[in-house]
């Protein structure tokens, strides 16, 4: 019920705020209808927060370059980001808008694997915005690992310096370690380091016998000082090395705004850190906070460089969704260095557009290399490509159009594995009907030049009308209309 009272007060607000800005644009007569050019989106964002640039890429012939490749990401914190800006009554930066994020925040209707680690859904359908091209995805699902297969030996990184006051970053922090805890089993180990002006060990080894010990000692962290988070980053993985578990899941949780303003404080001499000791196994993901302050570019790179994820907590209900409901997806790795190349049928398809993963794309020679650092993909999780297609003049809808291989190494053994998928044209889902949704609101946001035929006004008329019993995809159809 206090989730609902404070949507009505968002909603309310955002309304206010919209009629304001509609009557300095003198549109207040109501001629406004959502179907403005991508160009045209205002653009808001909390000074201070940084992301990294994001360059889209151009149509590529399939006769040409018939492959694609680029690394797997299951990162949530554009998506979440997005969602605080909204709620809130603005609209999110648009290089803060990753589109791979948005479409794999959400799970579609795959059966988990037979056998093997992974399973698949693929289709190519009609694309909403543009009559003459074609969608193509594919998704691919990993097995769920079973909770008591592995113990946790788990280090959180507490970022307790001025900026991270607030019910909205230290009290996130906490919440977090109160939900990761009520999850811990009786193998599990939890060390808890802190840093502002300097770093701490608070307590370390402790296990679910001592929860109350654990909760006090978070709930006594007060913030203050400056950023100091080098020191602290080696510290927690002294830490982290000192409770190692062969065959176990080994990692550092960082909770912080991202900024750092002692000792290394640049993003590539930060991500050089962790990349130096990302040999040893030991996992660091990012919990982003706050706003107004929040240096995504920073955690996302911290993250990537940790074989970690990234996530930005925009409430308390992303806190229990990441460490409560999808805690063994968050904590326990399926496959390593995963990454993904797509071969194109040029008789099938002209050119093709890859939609995200913008920052994560590699060469056919990365690809094949065993070497190359790729992303990690949990128990259960999904990832999803979506490719706009322009089809070949002797293109047929009961052909293939392309292969998409995802090549990892497996977490368990670490022997080199492989899933081929031939993808075909079949009648349209309901996952793939809100891809497609999701994609074109991704496309508005990011203001992008591909977006001509997009708009708010189709894209609401198509959501309202879908029967969507996800939750989350509920919560989306929302969004889109507060953004609208």
């Amino acid at each position: 019920m206090a989730r609902k009272i404070k949507r009505f007060a968002i909603t309310a607000i955002a309304f206010v705020w919209a009629c304001l800005f509609l009557a300095a644009c003198g549109m207040a007569d109501g001629s406004y209808d959502g179907n403005e050019s991508p160009a045209d989106i205002p653009e808001f964002v909390g000074a201070g927060d940084t992301f990294s640039e994001i360059e889209e890429r151009d149509f590529v012939s399939a006769t040409e370059s018939p492959q694609s490749a680029f690394a797997v990401s299951t990162f949530s914190s554009s998506y979440t980001y997005m969602r605080r800006a909204v709620e809130e009554g603005r609209l999110p930066a648009a290089n803060s808008v990753r589109i791979e994020e948005y479409i794999n925040y959400f799970d579609y209707d795959v059966a988990p694997p037979e056998e093997g680690d992974f399973s698949y859904a693929s289709n190519v359908f009609d694309c909403p915005w543009n009559g003459a091209h074609k969608l193509m995805r594919v998704t691919f699902r990993a097995r769920d690992v079973v909770r008591e297969s592995a113990a946790n030996n788990l280090v959180f990184l507490a970022d307790v310096s001025a900026s991270m006051y607030g019910a909205d970053r230290i009290g996130l922090l906490q919440k977090a370690v109160s939900v990761i805890t009520d999850g811990l089993g009786e193998n599990d180990v939890v060390s808890l380091v802190t840093y502002a002006g300097e770093s701490k060990t608070v307590f370390e080894g402790k296990t679910a016998a001592d929860r109350t010990d654990i909760l006090q000692e978070i709930n006594a962290l007060t913030v203050g000082g400056k950023t100091a988070g080098q020191n602290a980053i080696s510290r927690a993985y002294a830490v982290a090395r000192r409770y190692f578990i062969p065959g176990g899941n080994n990692r550092i949780i960082l909770f912080t705004d991202g900024d750092f303003n002692v000792g290394a404080t640049d993003t590539d001499a930060l991500r050089a850190l962790v990349e130096q000791n990302a040999q040893s196994g030991i996992m660091l993901s990012c919990a982003g906070v706050g706003y107004g302050n929040y240096k995504d570019k920073t955690l996302e790179a911290i993250a990537t460089a940790g074989n970690g994820e990234a996530y930005y907590f925009d409430g308390e209900s992303e806190v229990r969704r990441v460490f409560g409901e999808k805690l063994t997806g968050t904590l326990f790795t399926v496959a390593r260095d995963g990454k993904a190349q797509i071969s194109f049928d040029s008789s099938q398809v002209q050119q093709y557009r890859l939609l995200g993963y913008d920052n994560r794309m590699l060469t056919g020679i990365q690809f094949e290399d065993p070497a190359t650092d790729a992303g990690e993909i949990g128990s259960g999780k999904q990832i999803t490509a979506l490719y706009e297609i322009v089809p070949a003049v002797s293109y047929e809808e009961n052909m293939p159009v392309a292969r998409a291989e995802l090549r990892y190494k497996s977490a368990q053994s670490n022997a080199a594995c492989a899933v081929d998928v031939l993808i075909s044209a079949a009648q349209e889902s309901d996952d793939d009907a809100f891809i497609a949704c999701v994609a074109e609101y991704g496309l508005l946001l990011r203001r992008s030049r591909y977006a001509q035929g997009a708009s708010f006004g189709s894209l609401r008329v198509r959501l309202n009308a879908m029967q969507l019993s996800d939750s989350y995809k509920q919560e989306f159809r929302g969004l889109v209309n507060l953004a609208a």
